[in-house]
């Protein structure tokens, strides 16, 4: 039904979000899952791939024998590999001297190579990314407990379109910029798509270990596309690790939209964004729904409803400069504790369309529920609309 679930507790940050049509992207360290966005990419064991590596890091040097630094370096990585991004970092090259004759003994050499050798690896990290998670389901017990505080908050309720959420028209943030004195350019901006896709979570108690020489020039690993479809397919498999997690959060059926950084080696630094970057507006219309939770006091209950209100009267007005506008019902519904089973029941109270608000004695109020499950809107086209199907 491309329907999507977003848990939040009833606290004035989330009425804000509510209001506003806000999305905040978090970090993984603001995660609740310590492994959250743990990379496991490995450095497999090949001395030929830590050669080409090494070239690359130190092309722009020029010191005398450097092909037997290159071949103990590698050597000496490739004795240490499988390596993880973060086992590279630790490594303390030193070791090499003591292993070495001549040349390759030279203390202050090795440590003007390491540092830019370190940095090197550092630029092709694969890129931090942020996060906005929402779930496949609304009856969920334990979501309910974990995300919306013990059943006293809501769920919001989105409907996708083309496979995920755009920004809003009216407060779309197209891209972030940055000084960058270590780029090519003084100043460089990253477009911020207007649409973000929805992304299923995959859960795995194996881990998947990517080939971290996958990250670098195609020199570097070897690799080289034939066609789109294989630049497509190894895109895909850089970000499947941050797409991980353990079997255990299954019970989430997560979805994500994920908010990438710029890459490192193309700014030449690694960027982060702020909190306030990190905070965009979804289009309105794609909120089609709330569920209020089953403990939620009549204050609260009476407060959101207020709310949504005023959010449909004023949806004619949001969006004003889109050639094409969808207007969705809008269904409040209430979370009710099964009288049969250990269960929460998601159970339609109103639907908000047009100039009247629908409750369950209404005829018409099963259809308009059946259409909107469905996914038919009014579309409007300049000053005309008509009725059809998103799927």
């Amino acid at each position: 039904m491309g329907l999507y679930y977003r848990y939040r507790p009833m606290s004035e940050l989330s009425i804000k979000e509510l209001m506003y049509d806000e999305m905040f992207f978090a970090s993984t360290e603001e995660s609740n899952d310590p492994y959250e966005g743990k990379v496991f990419f490995k450095f497999e064991k090949s001395q030929e791939k830590w050669k080409r590596l090494l070239e690359v890091s130190w092309k722009n040097i020029e010191i005398p024998n450097k092909d037997k630094y290159i071949e103990a370096f590698s050597k000496y990585l490739t004795d240490k590999s499988p390596l993880t991004f973060d086992e590279f970092q630790t490594l303390d090259f030193k070791e090499i001297k003591f292993s070495t004759t001549g040349e390759l003994s030279i203390f202050n050499t090795i440590l003007h190579l390491i540092p830019m050798l370190k940095g090197f690896v550092e630029i092709y990290k694969p890129d931090k990314k942020y996060f906005v998670s929402f779930s496949k389901t609304p009856d969920n017990y334990l979501m309910w407990s974990h995300y919306a505080n013990k059943h006293n908050g809501y769920c919001l309720v989105f409907r996708s379109i083309d496979g995920g959420i755009y920004q809003s028209h009216n407060s779309y943030r197209k891209d972030i910029s940055r000084n960058t004195p270590n780029s090519f350019s003084p100043h460089m901006s990253y477009s911020i798509p207007q649409k973000f896709e929805m992304t299923d979570v995959i859960y795995n108690d194996d881990e998947t270990n990517v080939d971290a020489f996958l990250c670098f020039p195609e020199y570097v690993g070897g690799h080289k596309f034939e066609n789109e479809d294989e630049r497509i397919a190894h895109c895909i498999q850089l970000q499947k690790p941050f797409l991980e997690k353990n079997s255990c959060w299954s019970y989430e059926k997560e979805t994500r939209l994920l908010l990438h950084c710029p890459h490192a080696w193309l700014f030449g630094e690694n960027i982060e964004y702020t909190k306030h970057e990190r905070l965009l507006h979804y289009d309105s219309s794609q909120l089609v729904g709330i569920v209020l939770g089953h403990k939620m006091s009549e204050e609260d209950k009476n407060r959101i409803k207020e709310i949504i209100y005023e959010k449909m009267e004023n949806r004619h007005k949001n969006e004003v400069g889109k050639d094409t506008r969808r207007l969705f019902d809008f269904v409040l519904f209430e979370a009710e504790l099964s009288p049969q089973k250990r269960s929460v029941e998601i159970v339609p109270k109103e639907i908000y369309g047009g100039i009247k608000v629908l409750t369950p004695s209404d005829e018409s109020f099963t259809k308009q529920y059946e259409e909107w499950e469905q996914g038919y809107c009014i579309e409007i086209k300049g000053t005309s609309g008509s009725k059809v199907k998103i799927d």
